[in-house]
């Protein structure tokens, strides 16, 4: 009875402690890479705060958590990608003035 009740728990243990290669996973989002001349569909693996990987497609198993992003930009190790567009209304140091982009 012992033996049957172990070969039964090992399937279930497989799949509790079953490892993933990524916390997350960026399914199918535009990637706009400069630096390594990207700018396709693409899939991006983030790991311990880290970009871990970025190909056509990576396997939705080999990440905790999955998040569809199509439609979407994506800009791996890029912080900030957004700018202000309402320059001269005469604010200095502030959003509306000097530190907005002139259209």
């Amino acid at each position: 009875m012992t033996g049957m009740l172990i070969v039964l728990a090992l399937p279930v243990a497989g799949v509790v402690f079953a490892q993933t290669d990524y916390d997350l996973l960026l399914k199918g989002g535009h990637v706009i890479d400069g630096r390594n001349k990207i700018s396709a569909v693409r899939d991006v693996a983030i790991d311990e705060g880290r970009i871990a990987a970025v190909a056509a497609k990576l396997p939705a198993a080999r990440a905790l958590r999955t998040v569809s992003v199509p439609g979407l930009c994506v800009t791996p190790g890029v912080i900030d990608i957004h700018t202000h567009v309402y320059a001269g209304a005469g604010e200095r140091n502030s959003y509306a003035g000097d530190n907005s982009v002139y259209p």
